[in-house]
């Protein structure tokens, strides 16, 4: 009988320490992925902001952003996309999607293969060490706007 209960006891502990150790491991991934999407972010915040400010100074329509930070790398959010919703509070969720809908954008070119155009997009001239956008709509305060809710709320999702 008491090699019953220890025996018992030794399956019930085991399971306990199971079930700790795979929690443990799936909250240090979601703490991971969220911190590598705020990175992310805040690399793409840092930029457009950079160059909005810029292109508000000068009271223009196009900002530019130099070769050196671009493209914008949205390689977190491609790959973990399918994971995000399930690890993101809704509003959380909402808003970094409502900001990578427009983030890829930039890393598009005003004229396409195919002969068509945007109505977003850049243009990189011969010579130049810059992307040039075209921003009639202020899209860079747009896009800075949206990023910039999303970072925030991600920063306050993993202050939780």
């Amino acid at each position: 009988m008491p090699s019953i209960l220890s025996t018992l006891a030794g399956v019930i502990v085991g399971f306990l320490l199971a079930q700790l150790s795979q929690w443990w491991k799936d909250n240090r991934r979601s703490l991971r992925i969220k911190r590598s999407l705020l990175a992310e972010l805040k690399a793409v915040h840092i930029t457009v902001s950079k160059a909005a400010n810029e292109a508000a100074k000068t009271g223009g329509h196009t900002f530019a952003i130099s070769v050196y930070e671009f493209p914008f790398i949205t390689a977190t959010y491609d790959a973990m996309r399918p994971e995000l919703a399930g690890l993101l509070g809704i509003d959380t969720w909402r808003k970094v999607q409502e900001a990578y809908r427009f983030v890829p954008r930039l890393n598009e070119p005003v004229m396409q293969p195919d002969g068509g155009t945007n109505n977003y997009g850049y243009i990189r001239t011969i010579g130049t060490d810059s992307y040039i956008y075209m921003s009639p709509d202020l899209y860079a305060l747009k896009i800075d706007a949206l990023v910039g809710e999303a970072i925030q709320a991600l920063e306050e999702e993993l202050d939780c």
